[in-house]
């Protein structure tokens, strides 16, 4: 309702206040004098008040540093939901290690040592097996980019086969989209397997096994680690994450060239998990809020995080890293080689078999209308 100015309220009452004087009768004088009333105390109302709504407080960590792109937008989230809410679900974000380490999060989630995570599913390798591979981690070579991932779970049933995957550990509620990855920080280009032969390099899972194939020699060290590696000759070239996530971390100072595309994990998406009584705790209102924030962060994020991609690739090419391609015999062995692995796997598990076709069948429809979109626009 659209509110008055104060003046044109109190102009409206002396108004009135004429009008009824002027049309009164006139009063006959007092014949004695009138004694003062005394006040009556107002009296208490009847209708209860409505009880104060009960506060959610609850404790989220990343896998992410608190400077990430990818961290800042859950940050928004929490933001937004906050606000949504009118305060009464109130949610803190804690970046990777900050309350459990990094690689301790889905069992912290179930026990709920903390009521949310955001957790790269080869974390639950160890846990949950091979499967984890399909569940959006980064590092599938030749797999779905993050806006396919995120179009599986939101138009392909993806997110209920994720639940019944996690249904022991808690309740997935969708994923953090992350972005393409660089294909390596190098001294020289990479761009075919020979190049690989005998050499040190630092990735994890299912690429460091195919790698492995083209005689590379494989080492397995936490990010944050690699900078001082390079400096002590421990490693010769290393894949990490997006350009957002490597330029803070300083790698243009230590490699001369970066290797485009990153096939060897063409996007991620970082799993929402929720503790099961946390999530029932919430009332229906508070459950569809949060449900649809983070459906619209999935959205968002990938804008954020492709812009400030597309702003650090800048800054590693004005810094003068060089850009090297990998040749597309090279990417076509890859995807085979990819393939094979998970043909492996579906010989031997019966969950990793149903997912994996689950996703073929998607990607397969999903990926038929490719050549729809122009290969050339008037910006390149």
């Amino acid at each position: 309702m659209t509110r008055r100015p104060f003046s044109l309220l109190m102009a409206a009452i002396l108004v009135l206040g004429f009008g009824i004087v002027a049309c009164a009768p006139e009063a006959a004088p007092p014949t004695t004098p009138t004694t003062p009333t005394t006040p009556t105390t107002p009296t208490t109302p009847t209708t209860p008040s409505q009880p104060a709504a009960k506060v959610f407080k609850y404790v989220w960590q990343d896998i992410s540093p608190s400077g990430a792109a990818i961290y800042i937008v859950l940050q928004e989230l929490t933001d937004r939901i906050r606000v949504a809410s009118g305060g009464r679900l109130d949610i803190t974000l804690y970046p990777e290690g900050a309350i459990t380490p990094r690689d301790e999060t889905t069992p912290a989630v179930k026990a709920r040592g903390i009521d949310m995570a955001t957790n790269a599913a080869s974390m639950d390798l160890n846990r949950m097996g091979p499967t984890m591979y399909l569940m959006g981690g980064s590092g599938t070579p030749a797999g779905p980019s993050t806006a396919d991932l995120i179009a599986w779970i939101r138009q392909g049933d993806g997110l209920e086969v994720m639940r019944s995957v996690y249904k022991d550990w808690g309740l997935v509620l969708g994923g953090d989209p992350g972005a393409p990855e660089l294909f390596a920080h190098s001294k020289k280009p990479l761009t075919k397997a020979s190049d690989f032969q005998g050499l040190k390099f630092r990735t994890l899972g299912l690429w460091g096994e195919i790698l492995a194939q083209y005689g590379a020699s494989v080492v397995q060290i936490p990010g944050g680690e690699l900078y001082q590696a390079v400096e002590r000759g421990v490693i010769d070239a290393f894949e990490l994450g997006p350009p957002s996530y490597n330029w803070p971390l300083g790698f243009q100072e230590i490699m001369d060239y970066i290797g485009v595309p990153g096939i060897q994990s063409p996007g991620y998406i970082n799993v929402i998990l929720m503790n099961h009584a946390a999530w029932n705790d919430l009332p229906a209102d508070l459950q569809g809020l949060l449900v649809d924030e983070i459906q619209a962060m999935e959205y968002y994020g990938q804008l954020k995080t492709r812009k400030a991609d597309a702003e650090a690739m800048a800054k590693f090419i004005a810094y003068g890293t060089k850009i090297f391609e990998v040749e597309e015999d090279f990417q076509r062995d890859i995807a085979a080689k990819s393939r094979a692995k998970m043909e492996q796997y579906s010989a031997t598990d019966a969950t990793f078999k149903m997912v994996l076709q689950h996703q073929t069948d998607f990607f397969r429809t999903w990926h038929s209308l490719a050549g729809i979109e122009p290969a050339y626009t008037l910006f390149d």
